[in-house]
């Protein structure tokens, strides 16, 4: 789970995610009876959508007319509350697509019982009524019993109509022709996708997999996937399932009776119970995890498990709460490693709490006791905090309690605990507080009097209230402080503006961890700016650069400032009756049922005349100097001032497309699906010559300048010059295709694929910003004119403003793509390889973009790409390389830029190299004479040490230089002044390994992109492994202080160390990371990029209001702060 999921939903407490959709997320939960079941709860961003709704509710209706014994049955649902969801049967198994992955293809006996599983499934929805149109490998759970088909989340009744939109929904690689083109799709389309799952079940691939939504529709339309694989009968049944024709498949029930000679729904589901997953066993529910930690413990350890987890409940018993460290007395440190060893605790440095809050429920033993002391919770809660304070200001006696709060506390601690132990400050607090109220009753019995004592215990009184005061106002500045933080990130993506301002206020209210994490969000959040439509039912555009946001609707057109949602203008039109609109600096063109006609948006009139017929569309193009109209016979190109026609292009039935760019003097046309490109220079009528793309190209556009010409398609996007007619760059094969737009200086692309909006460096075509979510309208990408931020009109009419500054300038190591790169100690340097086949160099660059040196790799010439190991000392001084399959390893004197010396043994290679903290040892992890070994080199004499007894992929040195951890092949801690080697459990399979300056943590990284930290000392895990990243994890490294934790992967992601928890945003923006460093001050962040980019963030709490401020354009007005913040809190400037 992460920070951001909720404890509770409805009635269930969550204990995990079992999976995360484009709509919302699934949850691994537990009712208030303490049965597992499955939510799935609609995203934040997409909870208020009443199509989002819709869908939820037609998944119940679809869900529930369906017998339970093939699906996941529905046990209740809720969609009117702010977090819509449904709670259903858990399912205890994989997906067929896990099973797949994790144990390859099933074998034949396997694939006809999943075959006759999801026929009986389908069989049974079929009856109901019920058309699923999204069965796939992921769709289909192997559970105890059998599969069972869930996420009807599409599913259609014979009842309901088809989408309004008309748009396609569904998986493109298993629906079905007829679901593609537009028909409507009904159980034949099932049946389709049954085939297609069944193969994918037998090959372990799918039938009709390619690199773009384009491909995927050809194969789908025209190409017949091998079936040999399978044997008889259910070959035959899978061709048949996949003919092209709906009518042409059999039934659901006609697939049982080939299977089986019968079509029974009894006899399928008693052949499908035999299939179970390989290798893999049921996922163990929270109770039964939590029993058999309990059953490992000591008797006397038993006895302080409801002691310590009693603390971490809420005060009503119904959820989960962090407690500081100091709450717990040492003998409970036994307690909290064995159960953080089972992961149902997070131990961190300062504080623990309950990982997984379906604990709660889930194991019985803490249920009575919860309800036990659930009486007593709340009064113990206000004496824990009371002793805390009293405890943390110099026990002072006004922090006592007295009078009815004292009362209540002391008789809870006489009679009304039964499994809660008072901790030492906690006795302390009640014991001094019934002694303060013993000798105040004597006091009170003694004769006092005299002005001076009178006005002496005024003094003191008065001194005591304005402490008071003061620390109060303090604690109330630190609350609203935390809650502006948290408020700040959950609005980030509705009201990025006001994210950012509110961050600036928690800051100024209190310099605390949440504060300085919401300050950084802001920071590297991709959105700056959200506009909701301004006007209900209009059809909206954005002007050149995307300055201006036009709206045409009903007797009327409107402009605003898109960067602030201002109405700069109102131009009536009566009669207009707007269908859509293009927009430019200056012009606004607005398709009507009667044509196209121009509004010039300054003086406010409309340009005379007619452009196309009705039913034409129109585009202005970028600059607002032509437009151009196209039917479905050709396409016009007209000058807008003048009317006067620049270009005809016959449209051959719809095969052609018009793209402007190159400040609107030149028009390209593309073969949709093809690759044939023809360039006119409007302004004298001729064509230019356009290099060929060497890929299928369905989309193309030009930088204002002429500079940069781009090509988009076939899973493929590159850049050209076109006046020399040289390629630039051009994406990898597979990556990302689609319409594409390029800034006015050629720096970056922005291209809108099938599967989101990516923003590449053209330098080196790679992707540096990825975007799945609020998919813009394809004509509506905008880059402004400086070219920092790019705009969009999202699906919901919204425009939005993505920061894409950072991208557009940051400093390059020229040269073509990386394949592995290194910073040196607090990132000055960077050691990198190209991406360039056979090249075994390695150059060494400051991060100010100049190349020092080039150095040659000893070892043959290969074929293909060599990624060696890198390292260099802690003084930065020395580079070591270690070629991959050569037994040396090359030492390298940065202050003379001289070779220093080499490590030579006879024969073998290296896996990956570690310096002592001194630098005068260096640790080669590698292969000598086929064996696996770790061995010290003195590096001064180039003599080697002994074999340390470890075999290992990875290695690391704690700051003493007295321990060394491993990893890899075996996984654990050595110390080095006795040789002895302990492996850890749990720290399985690391890729990555670091220890914090201080020596105290070992963070650890493995191939399944989770991260964990240890108590180095010990070698227990300090909470639970963390989800960091998609795939494998590509490096750990700390900040000089140890406070921050950084990790690469698909992304870089920051770590407070001291909570466990992430610190800001998931994502830097940063794609395909070579390597991230910490600055020797701790106060910046640098990356380096696949592309060589290297990208900077400051992290200096100090530094970043600043400039936090210049992003959102000030602070919170004082009209805003009362909006916001609590009245209780005087306003103050941020910035």
């Amino acid at each position: 789970m992460t920070s951001d999921d909720p404890q509770r939903i409805g009635d269930c407490l969550l204990a995990g995610r079992l999976g995360v959709g484009g709509q919302g997320v699934v949850y691994d939960a537990y009712d208030g009876q303490g049965r597992r079941v499955a939510i799935k709860v609609l995203h934040p961003g997409t909870a208020g959508s009443g199509e989002a709704r819709a869908r939820l509710a037609k998944e119940v209706t679809a869900a529930t007319r369906v017998a339970s014994f093939c699906t996941a049955r529905i046990l209740g649902a809720d969609l009117e509350t702010d977090r819509p969801h449904i709670v259903s049967e858990f399912i205890d198994g994989p997906s067929l697509r896990r099973a797949v992955q994790d144990s390859g293809p099933l074998d034949q006996d396997a694939v006809h019982r999943l075959a006759v599983a999801v026929a009986t499934a389908l069989a049974a929805v079929h009856g109901a009524g019920v058309v699923h149109r999204d069965l796939k490998p992921d769709n289909v759970l192997l559970g105890p019993d059998g599969p069972r088909v869930i996420d009807f989340g599409i599913a259609r009744t014979e009842e309901m109509t088809l989408s309004a939109t008309g748009g396609i929904v569904g998986t493109p690689t298993y629906m079905a022709p007829e679901a593609l083109d537009g028909r409507r799709a009904g159980q034949a389309a099932d049946v389709f996708a049954w085939g297609a799952v069944v193969l994918y079940a037998a090959t372990g691939r799918d039938p009709f997999h390619a690199g773009s939504l384009g491909a995927v529709m050809y194969r789908v339309l025209a190409s017949e996937p091998d079936v040999s694989v399978l044997p008889e009968p259910l070959r035959g049944l899978v061709f048949a399932a996949l003919a092209k024709e709906p009518d042409e498949r059999p039934a659901a029930r006609s697939l049982l009776l080939g299977l089986l000679g019968q079509d029974t729904l009894d006899e399928g589901v008693r052949v499908a119970a035999a299939l179970r997953p390989a290798g893999r066993a049921g996922t163990q529910g929270l109770g039964r995890v939590a029993e058999e930690a309990f059953a490992r413990l000591s008797p006397q350890d038993q006895q302080r498990v409801p002691e310590v987890l009693l603390r971490l409940v809420g005060t009503d018993g119904n959820g989960v709460r962090t407690a500081d460290r100091t709450e717990f007395g040492s003998g409970a440190e036994s307690v909290l490693a064995a159960l953080s060893q089972a992961g149902l605790l997070g131990v961190f440095p300062k504080d623990v709490r309950i990982t997984r809050p379906g604990l709660l429920l889930a194991w019985p033993r803490l249920r009575e006791w919860v309800e036990a002391e659930q009486p007593g919770l709340l009064v113990h809660a206000e004496l824990r905090e009371a002793a805390r304070r009293w405890e943390r200001r110099g026990r002072r006696d006004t922090d006592l309690f007295h009078g009815p709060p004292l009362e209540q506390a002391m008789q809870w601690a006489a009679t009304g605990r039964h499994h809660l132990k008072l901790n030492d400050t906690e006795a302390g607090f009640l014991a001094a507080a019934s002694a303060l109220t013993r000798r105040r009753a004597r006091i009170r019995r003694a004769v006092t009097g005299g002005l001076a004592v009178l006005l002496a215990v005024a003094m003191i009184a008065t001194v005591v209230a304005e402490s008071r005061r003061v620390e109060l106002a303090r604690l109330l500045d630190q609350t609203e402080a935390r809650r502006l933080a948290a408020y700040a990130d959950d609005i980030r993506q509705s009201d990025p503006v006001a994210a950012m301002r509110l961050s600036l206020a928690a800051q100024r209210l209190s310099d605390v961890r949440e504060t300085r994490a919401a300050l950084f969000s802001s920071l590297v959040q991709q959105d700056v700016g959200a506009l909701d439509p301004p006007e209900p039912g209009a059809k909206y555009a954005l002007g050149t650069g995307g300055e201006t946001l036009v709206g045409a609707g009903t007797d009327a057109i409107w402009v605003w400032e898109a960067a602030t949602g201002r109405r700069l203008r109102t131009i009536k039109a009566p009669g207009l009756a707007a269908q859509a609109v293009s927009a430019a600096s200056r012009h606004a063109a607005v398709r009507t049922p009667k044509g196209v006609f121009l509004w010039d948006l300054a003086t406010g009139a409309r340009l005379p005349g007619t452009f196309g017929a009705p039913g034409d569309s129109a585009q202005l193009g970028p600059e607002g100097k032509v437009l151009v109209t196209s039917s479905g016979s050709e396409h016009v190109v007209r000058d807008v001032t003048t009317g006067r026609v620049m270009l005809r292009v016959p449209a051959a039935a719809g095969d052609y497309q018009v793209e402007i760019g190159g400040d609107d003097r030149y028009a390209a046309t593309t073969v949709q699906g093809g690759g044939t490109v023809r360039l006119w220079d409007l302004r004298t009528g001729e064509r230019i010559p356009v290099p060929a793309a060497g890929h299928p190209v369905t989309d193309v556009a030009m930088s204002r300048d002429g500079k940069v010409l781009a090509f988009s398609g076939g899973g493929k996007t590159s850049f050209w010059n076109p006046r020399t007619g040289r390629r630039i760059a051009a994406s990898a094969e597979d990556t990302v295709d689609g319409n594409v737009v390029l800034s006015p200086d050629g720096r970056l692309a922005a291209v809108l694929g099938p599967y989101g909006l990516e923003v590449m460096r053209v330098a080196g075509a790679r992707s540096v910003l990825r975007r799945g979510s609020a998919v813009p309208d394809a004509e509506s990408l905008r880059f402004t004119a400086d070219g920092r931020t790019l705009r969009f009109i999202d699906s919901t009419g919204r425009a939005l403003s993505l920061d894409v500054g950072p991208f557009a300038g940051t400093r390059s190591l020229g040269g073509g793509p990386l394949l592995r790169a290194a910073f040196s100690p607090g990132g000055t340097l960077v050691a990198l390889q190209r991406r360039v086949e056979g090249d075994r160099a390695v150059e060494l660059w400051d991060v100010a973009g100049r190349r020092l040196r080039r150095i040659e790799v000893p070892g043959p010439r290969v074929e293909g790409l060599q990624e060696d190991a890198l390292a260099f000392s802690p003084d930065g001084r020395t580079l070591a390389i270690g070629p991959y399959d050569v037994p040396a390893v090359v030492l390298w004197d940065l202050t003379t830029m001289r070779r220093a010396g080499e490590l030579r043994w006879d024969a073998g290679g290296i896996y990956d190299l570690a310096f002592t903290p001194d630098g005068r040892g260096l640790a080669v992890a590698g292969v000598e004479r086929d064996r696996s070994v770790v061995r010290i080199w003195d590096v001064a004499s180039g003599r080697p040490g002994r074999p340390l007894g470890v075999q290992a992929e990875v290695v690391a040195f704690g700051p003493g230089g007295d321990r060394l951890s491993y990893g890899g092949t075996r996984n654990g801690l050595l110390s080095l002044g006795d040789g002895a080697a302990r492996d850890v459990p749990g720290m399985e399979s690391a890729v990555a390994l670091a220890f914090a300056p201080r020596g105290g943590l070992l963070a650890t990284g493995d191939g399944n992109g989770r991260i964990r930290l240890w108590d180095a000392a010990r070698g227990v895990p300090v909470g639970p492994a963390t989800d960091a990243h998609t795939f494998e994890v590509g490096k750990v490294t700390f900040s000089p202080d140890g406070r921050l934790l950084a990790t690469t992967g698909e992304s870089v992601r920051l770590w407070d160390t001291g909570s466990g928890q992430a610190f800001g945003m998931a994502d830097l923006g940063v794609s395909e990371v070579m390597d991230v460093a910490f600055t020797s001050d701790g106060r910046s962040l640098r990356v380096v990029g696949g592309d060589g980019a290297i990208l900077e963030r400051p992290l200096d709490s100090g530094a970043l209001p600043a400039v936090v401020c210049r992003r959102a354009d000030g602070g919170l007005s004082p009209d805003d702060w009362r909006r916001y913040v609590s009245p209780e809190v005087p306003y103050r400037a941020t910035c």
